[in-house]
């Protein structure tokens, strides 16, 4: 998977990976247009946008976290398992959209 993203970061004008960032936009809005069924239940002021940012965070830390390795970096900081980040991300998630979390 890091050897896909970099070489797509890398050849971004090939028409495959033009063609495969094109659907992985599709199917980014699809997932907030689907995740915006509980719209009444986002306080963010603008949730469409909220749903967006937050899979984008969600998203980055993922990558960075476990696609690129870089838990190591951090483990004398903030040790993360991935325990922790089934816990703490849909939280932090959740959160940012203001939805209250019982």
């Amino acid at each position: 998977m890091r050897a896909t993203v970099l070489y797509a970061q890398q050849h971004e004008r090939t028409p495959f990976v033009r063609r495969q960032r094109d659907l992985e936009v599709q199917n980014f809005k699809k997932l907030v247009k689907t995740f915006l069924i509980w719209r009444q239940e986002i306080r963010h002021p603008d949730p469409e946008y909220a749903v967006s940012y937050g899979f984008l965070m969600v998203a980055l830390a993922l990558r960075e976290l476990i696609l690129f390795d870089q838990a190591h970096t951090f483990e004398h900081a903030l040790p993360v398992s991935d325990d922790q980040l089934k816990t703490e991300l849909p939280r932090m998630f959740l959160r940012y959209l203001g939805v209250e979390i019982t």
